[in-house]
């Protein structure tokens, strides 16, 4: 459905605060140091990331902690990583030598500057002292930004620098990645030739031509409005300056106390709109609002109460703002954490029912909650298929788990081959339900921290059975488009550039709707007969599917009527050539996979 017909002629109601049943519980666990750890009094960024490998998000809080994801809810805390964790505000997570783990940077002051920590494939980190990364105080910053600029594979750096906060008298860093943890400064472009407020950075596609531009907030905090720094990259263009300032209204021409960029597809439309945060503004204890700025084909439309509600209009010293589909309704949801008086704010969108206009939901235990928070990163730490949160601050922070009843999704984790190992700058975008969805796969989406790299859809209850994706489509920084169809939904995949897409082994999630089958196969490798052992709680029809690498199906079965308890099944597979595969049983709404080699 376009836009442009999505004219809403209840705003007032469609847009009402209202109270719901609560999607969200704050875990209050005393055995969980999350919870337990003390707060942060200044500013501090946090992410989620899978830092091990283990097919578990773990959590980063910048002088916070590391806390590994032990499953079944429960975490460590991490003390002997190698990550710096006296120091930083910001911190940025990306494959940036592409060997397949995930490395951070974490920005700052004076007190300790910007540093690299390269993951040792083992779960520990050591910091880069060589090259440019030797004298971390030279690349003093407040925010800072993986993407890869140029589309060589390689993830570049932006660092924003204040002027005058946490010591920062210097200008923003730029940095290019020469491969395998090096990078060189360069200093000769327009995004470092100035001094001024910069907050935080953040890349993104914005209009679709190929190659990643550049946002930066320069909220001044002190009451004075300006444009924010906004960044058209040339590099598809050819020739000419590396990046260019978007000068044309309104992007580049309203005064704003900008702080963070986000580029997210909101309207379901397949384009990139664009929301900022703002600080104080003109009345700084009051507050300043946010903006949204609607893509129509590369022409910005500066929105209003009347075309989305109050997301536009409610006052607040705003930080973050996080988009998921946290109700796994199939549109896009957002997140706004304030410093000072106002309450967080979670504002749910209703595109997916036919109306552009956001609804304000005031029972979540993350909003009823006000003080300075600073932080809102989203992404599913127990796997069971919707997007928890947890909020960084100074007057207290949280760990928020979801329980949307809501089940169909689909998780989908990207590894690049041509492209940048994470994906960073990927656009996936699935089909289903008669409409498409969107995300960009982006290493800066919230204050001075991200979500989870994976990217996560949710469709709405569709009942008993499963729902068919009929087409997901990524598109990597390459060039290379992948194109899958027929989706099983309620499943967690990877990706692999120009490979399509390949089930997750769920054997070592702890999740009950995942792992529902106790599947097992035997023995393993197998030669013409695949014989396997799963348990059902209650008698069921089971689908059988038999996967190749591409993900594509190359054998099924249906089981009717299968009893309760402990079954044993086997399937006469002669025909299949040799190689790898991936069992896949299914019924209902559950969902297990099991990998075998094909003699």
């Amino acid at each position: 459905m376009e836009r442009k017909h999505l004219i809403c002629t209840l705003v007032l109601l469609c847009s009402c605060s209202f109270l719901k049943g609560q999607l969200f519980t704050k875990v209050t666990s005393t055995t969980n140091p999350i919870v337990t750890d003390p707060v942060q009094s200044f500013y501090n960024g946090a992410s989620w990331i899978d830092y091990d490998n283990d097919g578990r998000l773990d959590l980063f809080v910048v002088r916070g902690g590391l806390y590994h994801n032990d499953g079944n809810g429960n975490f460590s805390k991490i003390t002997s990583s190698g990550l710096g964790l006296t120091t930083g505000i910001g911190n940025t997570w990306a494959d940036v030598d592409n060997d397949g783990d995930i490395d951070c940077v974490q920005s700052g002051g004076n007190a300790g500057g910007t540093k690299l920590f390269l993951s040792n494939g083992d779960g520990t980190f050591t910091q880069n002292t060589s090259g440019i990364w030797a004298l971390p105080t030279s690349l003093r910053g407040w925010g800072s930004a993986f993407g890869d600029y140029n589309n060589d594979g390689w993830v570049d750096l932006f660092i924003a620098a204040p002027l005058n906060f946490v010591s920062i008298t210097d200008s923003c860093k730029f940095l290019i990645n020469t491969g395998n943890g090096n990078f060189s400064r360069v200093d000769t472009t327009i995004v470092t030739d100035t001094v001024d407020a910069f907050t935080v950075p953040s890349w993104s596609d914005y209009d679709q031509d190929g190659d990643v531009d550049l946002f930066i907030g320069s909220g001044r905090v002190n009451g004075a409005l300006s444009r924010d720094y906004l960044f058209e990259n040339n590099h598809m263009q050819g020739g000419g300056p590396l990046f260019s300032r978007i000068n044309s209204s309104p992007l580049g021409t309203e005064l704003q106390d900008g702080q963070v960029w986000n580029w997210i597809d909101f309207d379901n439309d397949g384009d990139l709109d664009g929301y900022l945060t703002n600080y104080g503004g003109t009345t700084p204890t009051t507050g300043y609002q946010n903006e949204m700025y609607r893509n129509d084909n590369n022409s910005f439309v500066k929105l209003a109460f009347a075309d989305v509600g109050s997301i536009v209009t409610d006052l607040g010293i705003s930080l973050s703002s996080t988009w998921g589909d946290f109700d796994n309704d199939g549109d896009l949801d957002c997140i706004v954490t304030n410093e000072g008086p106002q309450n967080n704010v979670y504002y749910q969108n209703n595109i997916a029912q036919g109306s552009a206009v956001f609804t304000q939901i005031l029972n979540e235990p993350f909003v009823i909650n006000s003080g300075n928070h600073w932080c809102a990163t989203s992404g599913d730490y127990d796997n069971d298929g919707d997007l928890d949160l947890f909020i960084s601050g100074a007057s207290d922070k949280g760990l928020f788990e979801n329980n949307t009843t809501q089940t169909d999704f689909i998780n989908v984790k990207l590894v690049g081959v041509t492209s940048n190992k994470s994906g960073i700058g990927a656009k996936v975008r699935v089909k289903a339900n008669g409409f498409w969805q969107m995300r960009e796969i982006s290493a800066q989406n919230t204050f001075n921290g991200m979500n989870m790299l994976n990217a996560h859809f949710g469709f709405g209850a569709t009942g008993a059975t499963p729902l068919i994706i009929d087409s997901l489509l990524i598109e990597w920084p390459s060039g290379v488009v992948d194109i899958c169809t027929s989706v099983l939904s309620n499943g967690m995949y990877i990706a692999t550039e120009s490979q399509c897409l390949f089930p997750t082994s769920l054997n070592s999630f702890e999740n009950s709707t995942l792992d529902y089958f106790s599947l097992s196969i035997y023995p393993n490798p197998i030669g013409d007969h695949l014989s396997f052992k799963y348990n059902l709680h209650y008698p069921e029809i089971v689908q059988i599917d038999i996967l190749d690498i591409n993900g594509k199906c190359v054998h099924s079965k249906k089981l009717m009527d299968v009893v309760s308890g402990s079954n044993t099944s086997s399937l006469d597979i002669k025909n299949i050539a040799t190689g790898f595969y991936t069992l896949k049983l299914s019924s209902g709404k559950h969902i297990s996979y099991e990998k075998f080699v094909k003699n």
